[in-house]
């Protein structure tokens, strides 16, 4: 396995990144803290139905690319982990999009489905 693992995040909001605004917390929070954090792990991409989201997003984690549309980053990054961190009525359908491409892992936050 070579290091370090490309991650993304598909859902830009307070799971993603958002409750680790204030860094001085000393805390990991989310999951964007933890992938860029993470000697093994790079954040690669995030995608977020709001473009305008996702590019703040990616400038506050320094993510070299942000998508409106979790599928496009999945086909041009095919990234080693994936978090999805969209609404839980969207969960299922994410998941079904990265099995597609086959990550090492995906973390899906929870419930799966309702």
């Amino acid at each position: 396995m070579s290091l370090p693992l490309r991650a993304a995040i598909i859902g830009c909001g307070r799971i993603a990144g958002g409750y680790d605004e204030d860094p001085a917390s000393g805390h990991i929070l989310t999951h964007a803290n933890a992938y860029t954090t993470h000697k093994a792990t790079q954040l690669v991409a995030v995608a977020d139905t709001d473009a305008d989201q996702a590019d703040r997003f990616a400038r506050r984690w320094r993510v070299p690319r942000s998508f409106a549309d979790g599928r496009v980053l999945l086909e041009q990054t095919r990234p080693d982990l994936v978090s999805i961190c969209t609404p839980t009525d969207t969960h299922a359908h994410y998941l079904e999009l990265c099995l597609a491409v086959s990550p090492r892992a995906v973390w899906c936050e929870k419930p799966l489905v309702t």
